[in-house]
């Protein structure tokens, strides 16, 4: 079902994230009381999440996630307001696993220095993973932002009517890389930890670095999400890197 060629669909259908998991999605929908209410709650998720592979959000039919996570139309809704609602918590499990292996490999540079070398093109990978893996995610992320902006900021109903203005906000309005503002927070988190060590980039400023990395993740989405698939990812991934060397040194790049 995959639109970029990397990866399959982006999470299998028998999830076993459930009870004993830490709940992450508080904001937008408080946690059930039992656990087998909580696992239905994860299959809508799962199911959302399959089906946006090869749909657009627009087009995602709320009876559609219904069938494929074999609920209910009643159940849906006694655990989400709404299909925005749904779509906050895929935001929140998309950033949530990105703050996972962003803190993995923070953990890897601390612990082994020597890996710092390399740091630039473990970061593209990962990055090439998630817009690979969880691109239908992404794209509708990135599109209820657009959706927002034209709006004015206001979070949009399900029938594309501009919500009322007491309505809050969607944060993923005001997300600079199309993917949410908490899977923002994550990429400035790496950014920083980055800046901290003094061997990882020549000891490049905090705010250098995550420019780069945001521009890079920009290219990334860009080429995986909406452009035509690479013949070679590696040639992919090389092209990025020597892109995000250029974007963090100018001046070395300028006199090659």
């Amino acid at each position: 079902m995959t639109a970029t060629g990397v990866g399959a669909a982006a999470r299998s259908m028998d999830s076993t994230e459930t009870e004993g998991t830490a709940w992450v999605f508080q904001e937008s929908v408080a946690k059930p009381v039992q656990a087998r209410s909580e696992q239905s709650f994860r299959r809508f998720l799962d199911a959302a999440e399959y089906l946006l592979e090869d749909r657009s959000w627009t087009a995602l039919k709320v009876q559609d996630v219904v069938a494929v996570a074999r609920g209910s139309v009643g159940s849906f809704y006694n655990r989400f307001e709404d299909k925005l609602a749904l779509l906050r918590c895929l935001e929140t499990r998309l950033s949530n696993d990105f703050e996972t292996a962003a803190l993995a490999l923070i953990r890897e540079y601390n612990r082994n220095e020597e890996l710092l070398a390399d740091a630039d093109g473990v970061i593209i990978s990962l990055f090439m993973r998630f817009c690979g893996q969880r691109a239908g995610v992404i794209r509708a992320l990135d599109l209820v932002r657009r959706m927002d902006l034209l709006a004015g900021g206001q979070v949009l109903a399900t029938t594309g009517g501009a919500a009322p203005a007491d309505t809050k906000p969607s944060s993923v309005a005001a997300s600079v890389t199309g993917a949410g503002t908490s899977f923002d927070g994550v990429l400035q988190q790496l950014a920083e930890a980055l800046a901290d060590n003094p061997a990882c980039f020549d000891a490049a400023p905090k705010t250098d670095i995550e420019r780069a990395l945001l521009e890079t993740f920009w290219l990334v989405r860009e080429h995986l999400l909406y452009g035509s698939p690479p013949a070679e990812l590696k040639d992919l991934h090389r092209t990025l890197r020597q892109l995000f060397q250029a974007r963090l040194f100018p001046a070395s790049a300028g006199g090659d």
